[in-house]
Formats: C-alpha cells, structure tokens, sequence
C-alpha cells in the first residue's frame, strides 16, 4: 500500500491479486465543516432559576420517618419516654412465656404451680415485632437511652453526610494569549453557545437561593456570589460547580471574588476555544491539583487533556490527551473530574472514607449502650427504634 500527500487531499494506493485501487479523499469542504461545527444552541442562564418539582428535597424522608413516630404517639397516646419501660416489662413477660413452655412438660412435679397468662402490652409489641422480622433474638434489640450523651452521639451520626462534598472551578478562555484577569473576568454572554451547552450537560442548573443541597462555600445569605450556579449529585458525590461566567463581576480587575473559590478548587475544568495548550499557569494556585482542558475541533468533535501533579495516583476515565464526541463530552469530564478528587483525597495523609466514619459513629454508639460489639444490623434497627430525640 502506497500513500501520496497532496495539498488538497491524500491519495491512497492498494494493490491485491485482483488488480491495483487507488482512492483520493478530498478535504472537507470549509463551509460544510463551518455550518456542522458552529450550530446555535439557545442556552440561557436567568439570574433565578426554580427548579424542577420532581426534585425532591433530601429531608424529606426525615419528615417521612417523623411522622411516622408521631402518628405512633397519637394512636397509643404514649410519649416516646415512656417507650423503654413499655419494652421492658414486654420483654420480661416474654422470657416469662417462654419459661412456662419449659414447665409444661413438668407440670405433675409442680403440680400447684399458677398457670402464667400472656398478655403483651400493646404499645411495646411493635418494637418488640422488629426484633422479629430482622430474625434477633429477644434482647439484642434495645431503644436507646434519652441521656444527654446518647443525644449527641446520635445528633452527630444523623448529621455525618455519607457522600463527598466537592467543588469544582470552571474556567473559560476564548484566547490563547488571555491573561488571570482576562480569564477570570469572561461573563456568559462573553462565551460560546457549544460552552454553555457543555455545562447544561455538567451538572442541573439550580437557583441558590432555593438550593437545599451543598452549597461548595457560595454565598447563601447574601448571594454575592450569583444566584444561580451548576450542581450535580449521586450516590456518592455532591459536586458543586464554581462557574466563573455564572458569577458577579466585581470592580476591581483582580477579581478576587471569583479568585477566592476558583483558586481554592482542587480540580479545575477550562475551556479553550483555541486548539493550542493552554497554558494551566495562567489560573493556577497552590490548591490546584488537576487540570480538564477542553478544546473544540473544527470536526465537532473535542480534545479533551488531563494534567495533574505528581503526587495524585492515576485517576480516569479520561487519561493524557483523548478526543471525545460532544454527547459524551460532559459525562466523562464530569467523572474524571470526581476521579481527580478521589484520587486528591486518598493522598491526604489523614483522609478517611465517609462510611468508615459512619461505621465508626454506629459501633461506638452500641458499645456505649450495649457494652459489647453487636453486627452494623443490630446498630441501624436499634437506632430506628428511638429516631425522634
């Protein structure tokens, strides 16, 4: 095979047994490539935006779970105080029962032993009955204690966040040659309609001042630092998007508004209108440790390169220099950014995973209350039986 360079194409030249096939590919044509990779895309950032109603806020399953003790207190007209009583006496007379089912094989021994009746009282059988259904024994479940310790030891479970907090500045840069300030003082209306899409596909566009979620240090009173921003969460992360075009311009040419929490970010994510290295000194700081660079190409496609320090263990999906079609594009830099985190986070010296801090409030929790180690199982139900506090 034989390939010949020309200046408007490249001349291909085969040849098999069946003869020899010579295929010219001609440069796409300027015009089409221009219409294909610079479609409009309408995207606006209002200074409020409400969010959608199916996103619900995450205390609502603590308001759930209260109204359900609640409506227990109404229907058995008992305080949750006296609960542990209740449990007690419930437990008493049914170790009482199952004795008397010992005895019955006896009973021409004792003959004059009273035959035992066994009446639960009716507003402890429902904590006894979860003892039950999770397959304990009868004294392994416990409502916990209403002393001032217990108090804080659960305050402080219940308000131990299981997913990652994060932030994340992003930047825009319309010129290779642009400097800190001339970065940081791009608005959105200074931007491409490809970027703003981009970060539609980053995260939910959300109203901060209805916002219930991670704020990523934002102004929350005040809203100083804009009224809407770029935020995203699962399972495991809480990702807070530091926009530098979503946020207020201030007077002085520094910045430092904008400064402050883009320069604070572990992880920042820039876009680049110029197919040239951007040069990642331009934004950086001592707090930076990863780099996303984004670079659309004239093929609507994006280049997308990943730079880091040293000291970060290896992290993806993206990795080096990697070319990504637009649909993906927000996915994987979205991911890869929370990569950089993790891996950020692993290589501080007394970094520990948010379950194992759980675990360890749980545990010392039983401890305390049980005086011996019981399965994380036994802890949960346990701490369900005295939700309210």
């Amino acid at each position: 095979m034989r390939l010949d360079y020309a200046f408007d194409g490249i001349s291909v030249t085969t040849q098999t047994r069946a003869g020899i096939y010579n295929w010219k590919m001609n440069n796409i044509n300027s015009k089409i490539q221009e219409e294909y990779s610079n479609s409009k895309n309408k995207f606006d950032f209002p200074d409020v935006i409400i969010p959608k109603n199916d996103r619900v806020k995450q205390n609502n399953f603590s308001s759930l779970f209260s109204s359900i003790v609640d409506s227990y207190e109404d229907e058995f007209n008992i305080q949750l105080e006296q609960v542990h009583q209740i449990y007690e006496e419930n437990s008493d007379k049914h170790k009482e029962a199952l004795m008397e089912k010992q005895y019955e094989f006896f009973e021409y021994i004792i003959p004059d032993k009273k035959k035992f009746e066994y009446s639960p009282i009716e507003e402890g059988t429902t904590f006894s009955s979860v003892s039950t259904i999770v397959g304990y024994n009868d004294g392994d479940l416990r409502p916990l204690p209403l002393d001032p310790l217990s108090t804080i030891s659960v305050q402080k479970l219940y308000g131990t966040n299981h997913r990652f907090d994060t932030k994340i500045g992003v930047l825009y840069s319309g010129d290779i040659n642009e400097s800190q300030q001339t970065v940081l003082s791009k608005s959105l209306p200074d931007t491409s309609p490809h970027f703003r899409e981009f970060l539609h596909g980053l995260g939910w566009v959300i109203s901060l001042p209805e916002h219930s979620g991670f704020d990523g240090n934002l102004d929350m009173i005040t809203f100083k630092s804009g009224a809407s921003s770029v935020y995203y969460a699962d399972f495991e992360n809480q990702l807070m998007f530091h926009v530098a075009p979503l946020m207020p311009l201030s007077d002085d040419s520094q910045q430092i508004g904008r400064k402050r929490h883009i320069g604070n970010d572990p992880v920042q994510i820039i876009w680049s209108e110029k197919e040239i290295n951007y040069n990642t000194y331009t934004t950086t700081s001592q707090f930076n440790q990863a780099h996303i660079i984004i670079y659309p190409l004239n093929t609507a496609l994006f280049r997308v390169d990943v730079k880091y320090k040293n000291t970060m263990k290896w992290f993806g999906p993206l990795r080096g220099s990697t070319i990504v079609s637009k649909k993906a594009l927000p996915s994987l830099v979205r991911q890869t950014a929370i990569g950089a985190m993790n891996s950020y986070n692993i290589s501080i010296e007394h970094f520990r995973d948010k379950l194992s801090i759980i675990s360890s409030l749980l545990l010392q929790i039983i401890d305390d209350n049980n005086g011996k180690t019981y399965s994380n199982h036994e802890g949960i139900t346990s701490l369900m039986v005295k939700r309210k506090l």
